[in-house]
């Protein structure tokens, strides 16, 4: 999914911060799990804290390698929602 798209679904799901390279905030006060929003050369993907992996599910997550270096550390993982359940992924992250 395209950035701009990203940014009209994060939108429609009540997010009030949603800028590139900074952490995700949602409108009710509490954020999902720390998620960081990339986008390099086009490609959109998230980096999240490694200790936190256990939200990003196999069923509607891809875990892919760093996509920029400061996401190349132990304590990060890169993950971006699947193809077509990109919604789904972030609702699920906001149900807890």
């Amino acid at each position: 999914m395209p950035w701009d798209e990203y940014v009209c679904m994060f939108k429609g799901l009540g997010f009030q911060s949603f800028k590139l390279g900074r952490l995700l905030r949602h409108s009710n006060g509490m954020p999902p799990p720390h998620l960081y929003f990339n986008d390099l050369k086009g490609r959109v993907s998230f980096a999240a804290r490694a200790s936190q992996g256990q939200y990003y599910s196999a069923r509607l997550w891809d875990r892919l390698p760093p996509q920029q270096e400061a996401d190349n550390q132990p304590r990060l993982i890169t993950v971006v929602p699947k193809s077509g359940k990109e919604r789904e992924a972030f609702v699920d992250l906001l149900n807890g």
